[in-house]
C-alpha cells in the first residue's frame, strides 16, 4: 500500500517557497555585487586616466603657460612673443590627448575674479603693444567680414580656464583631479580651444615678420 502524501523527490508548496525566495535572494545579491563591480571599474579606469601620460604631459605644459603669463612684466616684448609661440603650441597639442572623463561630479573650481583678469589683460596688452591687435574671422567656413580681436584677451582667458584645474589637480581628492580634467576638455571645445588656435595664427605671422 502507498502511504498518501508526496511523491518522492517532489517538493511541498513551503519548500518551493523557500527555494524561490532563496533564487530571488541570490539574483538580488548578485545584481548588488555587479554593481559594485561596474562602479569599482569605473573608478579604477578613471583613476588611471587621471595619472595617464598625456595627463602629465598636459599638465606640465599648463605649468609652464601658467608660469610664463604670470612672470610675463619681468621679460622684454621680443622675448615674451618667442615663448609664447614655443609654450602655446605645446599646451594645445597636450590638451588634445586629454583622456575622457564621465562627469566632473560636483567639484566647482575657483574662478579668476573678473577684476584680476582685467589687470591681467591690460598687463598683457601693455606688454605686446602694437602686436595686440589681430584680424581674424569668427567662422573661417562662413563667409563674412573679419572682425579684430586682441592677442592679450587670448592668452588672459586661456590662462583663467587653465589656471585654477591646476591647483584642484594638485590638492583635491580622485575626484577633484578628474573635475579638472573634465574642465580642460570641455575648455578645449568649448572656448579655450578657440583662443589659443586664434592666437597661434596670429603669433605664427609675428614668427615670420619678426624671426621671433
Amino acid at each position: 500500500m502507498i502511504p498518501w502524501g508526496p511523491r518522492r523527490g517532489a517538493r511541498t508548496e513551503a519548500e518551493s517557497g523557500r527555494t524561490g525566495a532563496s533564487s530571488w535572494m541570490n539574483l538580488k545579491e548578485l545584481h548588488v555585487w555587479l554593481e559594485h563591480a561596474r562602479i569599482e571599474s569605473s573608478w579604477m579606469k578613471t583613476t588611471k586616466n587621471e595619472r595617464s601620460p598625456a595627463v602629465r604631459e598636459f599638465v606640465a605644459a599648463a605649468d609652464e603657460y601658467c608660469h610664463l603669463i604670470e612672470s610675463h612684466r619681468r621679460l622684454s616684448r621680443q622675448k615674451f612673443l618667442s615663448r609664447i609661440s614655443f609654450v602655446l603650441p605645446r599646451l594645445y597639442s597636450a590638451a588634445l590627448h586629454l583622456p575622457s572623463i564621465d562627469s566632473k561630479g560636483d567639484f566647482e573650481e575657483p574662478r579668476l575674479s573678473n577684476e584680476d583678469w582685467q589687470v591681467l589683460f591690460k598687463n598683457l596688452r601693455r606688454k605686446l603693444g602694437p602686436h595686440d591687435r589681430y584680424w581674424e574671422f569668427f567662422n573661417p567656413y562662413v563667409k563674412d567680414d573679419p572682425v579684430t580681436r586682441s592677442l592679450a584677451d587670448d592668452l588672459a582667458d586661456i590662462y583663467r580656464d587653465i589656471q585654477p584645474g591646476l591647483k584642484l589637480y594638485r590638492y583635491g581628492s580622485k575626484g577633484a583631479r578628474g573635475a579638472a580634467i573634465w574642465n580642460w576638455r570641455f575648455g578645449l571645445t568649448s572656448h579655450w580651444g578657440h583662443h589659443a588656435t586664434d592666437a597661434l595664427r596670429a603669433l605664427q605671422q609675428l614668427r615670420s615678420e619678426y624671426r621671433l
